[in-house]
């Protein structure tokens, strides 16, 4: 949990109190499509928009929870790389996430 908090706190300082509502709202509306090709159809706006995001990790996350076979290895191959972005933190590493 302490590390869900402080990855938030930097998301905080990376992004805008809208760019956060954003990204938030299309994780929490992803969550509730059925099946995973679905859901990653639903979270892939917020992955290409706020990769570098804590959402972003914790989505991919998710999506390797969801899936089996190639399907979780591809996700959880992404969950590992880093994420492209224009900060100037890591959310692809398996420490740089802290899912709440």
């Amino acid at each position: 949990l302490k590390r869900a908090r402080e990855r938030a706190d930097r998301d905080r300082q990376t992004f805008s109190a809208d760019d956060l509502t954003e990204l938030e709202s299309a994780y929490q509306l992803a969550k509730q499509e059925p099946g995973a090709e679905r859901h990653a159809a639903a979270l892939r706006p917020l992955l290409e928009k706020y990769g570098a995001s804590n959402r972003a990790g914790c989505a991919v996350l998710r999506l390797a929870r969801l899936t089996t076979g190639p399907d979780r290895e591809q996700w959880l191959n992404i969950y590992r790389a880093p994420l492209p972005s224009k900060t100037d933190y890591d959310v692809g590493s398996s420490d740089g996430v802290g899912c709440g």
